[in-house]
């Protein structure tokens, strides 16, 4: 079975439940840098689902990564769940810290 087929296949044994957490952090907004429950809920189900996660990377208690794998396929995703304020996604801070994390 080829990669993307197998991911497919995966993607699709989780929907129900990414659904189910999209659901969730909707039904819970959190003000810019204070989505410590949807990030907690995020980190759990990455966990779940055999990620390494680091929680509070960037100097920010809600961002996070998770890694998958290991040589030569490492999967990496770091996140900030969404904001229920609409400013705060046009702030120089999420920037900042996406520099950071683009650094070698």
């Amino acid at each position: 079975m080829d990669a993307k087929l197998a991911a497919r296949e995966r993607f699709e044994l989780s929907r129900d439940g990414l659904i189910e957490l999209s659901h969730r952090i909707h039904a819970h907004p959190e003000l810019g840098f204070e989505e410590e429950r949807s990030s907690g809920w995020l980190c759990e189900v990455l966990a779940d689902a055999g990620f390494a996660v680091e929680k509070g990377i960037c100097d920010l208690p809600t961002a996070f990564r998770a890694r998958f794998g290991s040589v030569p396929l490492n999967i990496n995703t770091v996140a900030c769940p969404a904001s229920a304020m609409p400013a705060a996604t046009t702030s120089s801070r999420p920037r900042r810290w996406a520099r950071r994390l683009l650094r070698p």
